[in-house]
């Protein structure tokens, strides 16, 4: 089996090694992998040890399987779950796997998924409908993400949710938030992402950050949104997160990482804000697969560069230096020589 693996700083290698089949597992093809900003900061030597295989989001075929509990078979396409919770801590033992405490993240913390073929727990792989594309599949962690952030939030119907990053994950949110009968309104410095949201039927968007504070008391009648969420990946200040929220409001940080973060929490005493974070979508992986199936969310405007499994490295190397929260997404084509 073949696999690219970082293993230093801006240096990725194509290494071939050999993997066996334990009880309880299935050997997957991987069919496309997804590089996004974390992996561009492993590449770019932020955190983490090296060596490491890089890519949490993919999407593959399972090409060897045993006897197994969950209905998988020889040649289902599948979407790869990279969460592992420890099963070992407080969390874990009350249920609450989402909180783990050593959260295992295949791509972060665990040899990921820019492979040919991947060793599996029987119990990470979903079987995709379909009538849900490859393609579409590969943002199927961001959506599981964003379900557990709005469900943490507790969103209520009608009330204005201000979004802090239009890229990806926020553009995603925004979807899911009038899904939830809410009211969206992005704020972005990237005319595209801002373009796209419009594609993608959001109403709501305002481009100038130093001004969006005057926009969002119009737009909300003067009592500001009821929740803010801040995607971390999208460099905008977390100051300006909090003087957007209404007195007794919420706010939600979300994301796996992001640049150092630094607020006046004396505003959001002074305002008794709620404040909520959410690294992972653990546990929503069927619903966000659900939410293609049905066309709830829609991906028609996003866009990928395409790079076959030979090229991966100059994916990294070419885009080392771009803002990878911005709505295109790499793609690596892993049955592509």
């Amino acid at each position: 089996m073949k696999s690219w693996q970082i293993t230093a700083k801006e240096k990725l290698e194509l290494v071939q090694a050999t993997e066996l089949l334990p009880e309880g597992h299935a050997r997957v093809r991987i069919i496309k992998a997804g590089i996004c900003g974390t992996d561009k900061m492993l590449y770019c030597g932020k955190f983490y040890g090296y060596p490491i295989i890089p890519c949490r989001h993919a999407v593959g075929k399972i090409s060897e399987i045993g006897e197994n509990e969950f209905g998988l078979k020889k040649g289902d396409n599948v979407v790869l779950d990279p969460y592992v919770p420890c099963m070992e801590c407080y969390f874990c033992k009350t249920e609450d796997y989402c909180n783990c405490q050593n959260m295992g993240i295949y791509g972060l913390n665990r040899s990921g998924f820019l492979r040919d073929f991947a060793v599996m727990p029987q119990k990470n792989l979903r079987t995709l409908p379909e009538n849900v594309n490859i393609e579409d599949a590969i943002y199927v962690e961001y959506i599981a993400t964003a379900i557990r952030l709005l469900d943490e939030l507790d969103i209520q119907k009608g009330e204005h949710v201000t979004i802090m990053g239009a890229g990806i994950l926020g553009n995603i949110i925004a979807q899911l938030v009038i899904y939830y009968q809410a009211i969206p309104i992005l704020i972005d410095g990237n005319e595209k992402n801002l373009e796209i949201a419009k594609q993608s039927n959001i109403y709501y968007t305002i481009s100038d950050e130093e001004h969006a504070g005057k926009s969002i008391h119009e737009i909300t009648g003067g009592r500001l949104a009821r929740y803010v969420i801040y995607v971390s990946s999208s460099k905008k200040s977390i100051k300006n997160t909090l003087s957007y929220a209404s007195n007794g409001g919420i706010i939600g940080i979300v994301g796996i990482t992001g640049s150092s973060m630094m607020a006046d929490l004396n505003i959001a005493l002074k305002k008794q804000l709620v404040i909520k974070s959410v690294k992972n979508g653990c546990g929503n992986f069927d619903s966000a697969i659900n939410l293609l199936a049905t066309k709830t969310v829609d991906l028609s405007a996003m866009s990928c560069k395409l790079f076959s499994f030979g090229e991966a490295d100059k994916a990294f190397e070419q885009h080392k230096d771009e803002d990878l929260s911005n709505i295109f997404q790499l793609v690596v084509d892993c049955l592509a020589e």
